[in-house]
């Protein structure tokens, strides 16, 4: 992978960590540097589909 692509991986796997925590949105998108859309579109998704990364 591409530096672009790691880092990006990165910030997702921070998110996870932080939607599993049961942060807010909002402090979830603060503590990554995602933008709050970005963090809400994430977050939908997983509750929506149960994702579950390992």
């Amino acid at each position: 992978m591409d530096k672009v692509t790691d880092a990006y991986m990165d910030k997702v796997l921070l998110l996870y960590k932080c939607y599993l925590n049961g942060d807010s949105m909002r402090l979830a998108s603060r503590r990554v540097g995602m933008t709050y859309y970005s963090t809400r579109v994430m977050f939908n998704v997983w509750k929506r589909e149960k994702i579950v990364i390992d």
